[in-house]
C-alpha cells in the first residue's frame, strides 16, 4: 500500500510541476520548453536496472527505432514516452551536433523530413533549432506539424532515466562529449554506446565510454552486394564475434542480407551465451525477415530470430512485438 501511495504522490508531483511549466510557457510567450512531453508515464522496475543486467533478466528486449514513433515525433521526448507507457524496453534515439556545439536528437543530417525548415543540423544555432517543429511520426512534407520540439541529448536522457532504457546511435557528434553528457545525467549504466569499427582499429579502444558504459559492436556481413570488403564487414559471423571478446561487449548487433551468415552460426553463439540483437525493420537488414512481414506472420519472423537465440530485437512494431511475446509467454 506504501508504493502504491508513493506512486500516486509522485504522480501528482509530476503533474502539478508540468501544469506550472505550462503557465510560465505562456506567461514568457515561448514554446520551447524542458516539459514538452507528457510526464505522466509510469515509472517501471526493469527501468531501474542496468543494461546488462536488463539483458541478463529478459528472455528478449523490444527495442523501438527511433522511440515509438507511430505515437510521435521520431526522435522526440513524446516518441520516448511514448515507449513508456508502451512497455519497451530499450529506445534507440540519434545524436548529432548543432553549429554551437549541443547534442540534439535526429537522424538525418538535414532537419528537413521531419521539421517545418530545411537545412543542416551542424548549420543551425540549437537557438534556432529549437524554435522548430517536429512533424508527426516519421515525418515528410505531408506529414502535419505538431508543437514538438528537437530535444537536446541531455532531456532525453534526464527524462529516459528510470523509466527507459536508451541505445546511443551517434551519427555526428564527439564521442567525447557524447559520454561527458552521459556521465554528467548520471546514465553510465542505463545507456548502450555502438560502433561500426573493427576489433583491429587502434580508435576502438581509446573511445572513452569503453569500459565505463555498455558496448555492442555492429558486424555487418560482406554479403550485402555493396562489394564491402573485410574489415568493415565480416566473412563468417562466429570469427567476427570472437575477435571483439577484449572489449567484453554486452551484446553483438548483426546486420545481413544473406540468411545464412546468421542462420548457421547463431543457435551455437547463442547457447555460448552471447545476447544477439538483430533489426526487423527492414528486409535487408535481417536475412528477410521484416516488420512488414512479421505482422502478418510474427511466428516465421520475430518467432525464428528468437528460437535461433536473438535476445534483443529493433523494431518499428514495438507495440505488435509486445503483443506477440505476451502471447508466447515470454514477457
Amino acid at each position: 500500500m506504501a508504493s502504491v501511495t508513493q506512486h500516486n504522490l509522485s504522480q501528482q508531483f509530476w503533474r502539478a510541476l508540468a501544469a506550472c511549466a505550462l503557465v510560465l510557457t505562456a506567461a514568457c510567450g515561448s514554446t520551447v520548453g524542458y516539459f514538452d512531453f507528457p510526464p505522466f508515464a509510469p515509472r517501471r522496475d526493469a527501468a531501474q536496472l542496468s543494461v546488462e543486467e536488463a539483458i541478463a533478466a529478459q528472455p528478449v528486449m523490444v527495442v523501438a527505432h527511433r522511440g515509438c514513433w507511430a505515437q510521435a515525433p521520431e526522435n522526440s521526448i513524446a516518441a520516448l514516452d511514448a515507449c513508456v507507457s508502451m512497455g519497451v524496453d530499450m529506445a534507440e534515439i540519434d545524436v548529432r551536433t548543432t553549429a554551437d556545439g549541443v547534442l540534439v536528437l535526429m537522424h538525418d543530417a538535414s532537419v528537413d523530413r521531419t521539421t517545418n525548415a530545411k537545412g543542416l543540423v551542424e548549420q543551425f544555432t540549437y537557438k534556432n533549432l529549437s524554435q522548430l517543429r517536429l512533424r508527426r511520426t516519421d515525418g515528410g512534407s505531408m506529414a502535419k506539424l505538431t508543437r514538438r520540439k528537437v530535444p537536446t541529448l541531455t532531456q532525453a536522457l534526464d527524462y529516459a532515466r528510470g523509466r527507459l532504457l536508451l541505445n546511443l546511435d551517434v551519427k555526428a557528434a564527439d564521442a567525447a562529449a557524447v559520454f561527458a553528457a552521459v556521465e554528467a545525467a548520471g546514465a553510465q549504466d542505463h545507456v548502450l554506446f555502438k560502433s561500426k569499427a573493427p576489433a583491429s582499429d587502434p580508435k576502438l579502444a581509446r573511445q572513452p565510454y569503453m569500459g565505463k558504459a555498455a558496448f555492442m559492436p555492429i558486424i555487418k556481413s560482406c554479403g550485402g552486394g555493396k562489394n564491402e570488403k573485410p574489415p568493415s564487414c565480416a566473412l563468417d559471423l562466429t570469427t567476427a564475434l570472437t575477435s571483439y571478446a577484449p572489449f567484453a561487449p554486452v551484446a553483438y548487433e548483426v546486420v545481413f542480407a544473406d540468411a545464412p551468415f546468421f542462420d548457421e552460426a547463431a543457435p551455437a553463439l547463442a547457447q555460448s551465451g552471447k545476447a544477439l540483437w538483430v533489426n526487423s525493420l527492414s528486409a535487408r537488414l535481417s536475412g528477410g525477415r521484416s516488420d512488414a512481414k512479421a505482422l502478418k506472420d510474427p511466428a516465421s519472423v520475430w518467432g525464428a530470430l528468437i528460437a535461433q537465440g536473438t535476445r534483443l530485437i529493433q523494431t518499428d512494431e514495438p507495440e505488435a512485438l509486445i503483443a506477440y511475446l505476451e502471447r508466447e509467454g515470454l514477457r
